[in-house]
């Protein structure tokens, strides 16, 4: 209200030019306003101010039109319009569109390349990207198969892991629950943590862990990338980091069925109690029989 006089019921045009900047002080002088109708929340991509598919579409479109790395800069440019915004209400300093956009993209800039600096350091973990049937971990390792169901309906996630030897023969295997998961992502990376803390903590230090997400191998290899996930990656990858020796590997659903049906009877059967129980599953041990007959003799990378 301050911003129009009470008097004329017009735009308060010296109140406006203090506010905003030259290039937007005719645009808000041109804008109409009715003082009988409350404020309303509107879609500012139609001209109606009412959401429809083509506007979001058409937004999409212009979205994925921006470069990667500046759409990577997104969350750096809002925070610094944040504090561009407190700075003018509480201290009355006032800041330029092109010294915010430049804030953002000097810090957005170190923080990539501290994370490509801890890419490139040696460590006891690799993340490796490969398809193929269930075999045998080879002599001295274990095989671990991670499974993760998530509801997107109840933001349930459904995560276990299955351990077996060499021989093929299951060691352990556990199932937990997980709740107010935001994604099928997040589900992934909460579950491979669990997961590396609990076979740390159970004494196994050289494993081999089969997964079936590609997108968790991406974000664990280029974290840059999912800025709202930094901290879940972080500390997956430091989870993994305590292992003597430690492989990650994407693997086709078909190979990785039996931790995926263990995590699936969460979220599909509402099986919420989590547990951890030496050898394997009963209502699975056909499959895991099958699993170890058909695996070839030698381990092959």
């Amino acid at each position: 209200d301050h911003l129009i006089n009470p008097a004329s019921k017009r735009w308060n045009e010296t109140r406006v030019r203090q506010l905003f900047e030259e290039e937007d002080v005719s645009i808000v002088l041109n804008t109409r306003f009715n003082l009988r109708s409350g404020d309303s929340l509107v879609w500012g991509f139609s001209r109606s101010g009412v959401y429809d598919s083509k506007s979001g579409y058409k937004l999409l479109e212009s979205i994925q039109a921006i470069g990667q790395s500046e759409r990577l800069r997104f969350p750096w440019i809002l925070w610094h319009l944040w504090k561009a915004r407190n700075s003018f209400c509480f201290e009355q300093k006032r800041f330029t569109a092109a010294n915010i956009f430049k804030k953002a993209a000097e810090e957005s800039s170190i923080w990539f390349k501290l994370f490509q600096k801890d890419q490139e350091e040696e460590s006891s973990t690799r993340v490796l990207d490969i398809e193929r049937a269930w075999q045998k971990p080879p002599m001295g390792f274990v095989k671990c198969n991670l499974g993760c169901s998530w509801s997107a309906s109840s933001q349930h996630t459904g995560a276990s892991w299955v351990i077996r030897d060499f021989r093929g023969q299951v060691m352990e295997h556990s199932r937990r629950s997980f709740t107010e998961t935001s994604s099928n992502l997040e589900a992934d990376l909460i579950s491979l943590c669990w997961t590396a803390k609990d076979l740390h903590t159970l004494h196994w230090n050289r494993v081999i862990m089969e997964i079936s997400s590609a997108h968790t191998l991406e974000a664990l290899n280029n974290p840059q990338w999912f800025p709202g996930l930094s901290n879940t990656i972080e500390q997956t990858r430091q989870a993994l980091n305590c292992f003597q020796n430690c492989y990650v590997e994407v693997v086709n659903a078909d190979t990785n069925r039996v931790a995926e049906k263990i995590a699936a009877s969460v979220t599909k059967d509402g099986r919420f109690q989590s547990y951890i129980a030496r050898g394997g599953p009963s209502w699975l041990n056909d499959i895991i029989l099958a699993e170890v007959s058909n695996s070839p003799s030698s381990y092959q990378r």
